[in-house]
């Protein structure tokens, strides 16, 4: 069975990203697991505030697996509020002491991952969700990573706008975006933004009617591809999601991609803080293995 990894500090922000796993997991027909790592919140670092130096292992681990439980309780009572004819996904919780990354990766060789979910937290620091560092946690996933905004409560998607840099990378991640639309009922926009130059680009040109053709035969006419001018990359993104009504952003994640470019920039920050729609990201890991011939 598919699961949906819910990461949670059991904040505002953790609880509305779970709220939106469910809607995830009853179409996809997925599980739900529900996941505290004793570093989130800053467990040792708040004894320090408190004037205590000790640090009772004991009553963390009690406590995360306490709040999980209560998390889990929430969760099903949701559940029960929608109409769900099929089975209803199941919510498991999982508490660790050991760094996200190191617990996904044990996670990873006993349950099939689907995605991984994450609230953003409103901080100055150039993370996601509280203590982690995304940039590491990308390139070690096989999975999307789906990041919530703080106030983004539910998941319903009509309108869902896909960065790209014409790479083929890009393609293997639609193909999956096209499945997920069929499923959830989204309309796909592919846009690439290209500064204004003086100096008509012909190769650059010619790359983006090459891969308008690929769009076109990979959504059969139902996916449309729009090439944005702007040096602002940030900024023309953003004016496109907002001239459209989109619900929801992805691009994928891979050295000197569009994605990497993004997130690496000086705008990441600001772009990951302030961003008002659901993000999704494809990493290389995943996309690499999605480009693998299937076996026979």
């Amino acid at each position: 069975m598919k699961t949906i990894i819910v990461l949670t500090d059991f904040s505002k922000a953790a609880r509305n990203a779970a709220n939106a796993s469910v809607d995830i997991a009853l179409q996809l027909r997925a599980d739900i697991l529900l996941l505290n790592s004793y570093l989130i919140p800053f467990a040792v670092f708040s004894m320090e505030g408190e004037g205590r130096t000790m640090v009772d292992t004991s009553l963390i681990a009690s406590t995360s697996e306490s709040g999980l439980k209560k998390e889990a309780r929430r969760l099903r009572r949701l559940i029960n509020t929608r109409n769900v004819v099929e089975q209803k996904p199941n919510i498991t919780i999982h508490s660790s002491i050991d760094s996200i990354g190191h617990t996904l990766k044990n996670l990873n060789s006993s349950i099939q991952i689907e995605m991984l979910v994450i609230g953003v937290h409103q901080t100055s620091l150039p993370l996601i969700f509280s203590a982690i560092d995304f940039e590491p946690l990308l390139k070690q996933i096989h999975y999307p990573m789906l990041i919530m905004p703080r106030n983004h409560k539910g998941f319903l998607i009509q309108d869902f706008v896909f960065a790209t840099d014409l790479k083929n990378e890009d393609l293997i991640a639609l193909r999956l975006m096209r499945s997920y639309a069929k499923a959830f009922g989204f309309r796909i926009h592919v846009c690439h933004v290209s500064k204004p130059v003086f100096v008509p680009d012909f190769i650059e040109e010619d790359k983006v009617q090459k891969f308008g053709h690929h769009i076109a035969l990979l959504g059969e006419g139902n996916i449309t591809f729009t090439n944005l001018k702007g040096r602002n990359v940030v900024k023309t993104l953003n004016e496109f999601t907002r001239s459209i009504q989109a619900d929801m952003i992805g691009i994928t994640h891979n050295p000197h991609s569009f994605g990497w470019k993004l997130l690496n920039d000086t705008h990441t920050s600001k772009l990951i803080r302030h961003q008002k729609l659901p993000m999704v990201i494809f990493p290389q890991n995943f996309l690499n293995d999605l480009s693998k011939p299937m076996p026979i």
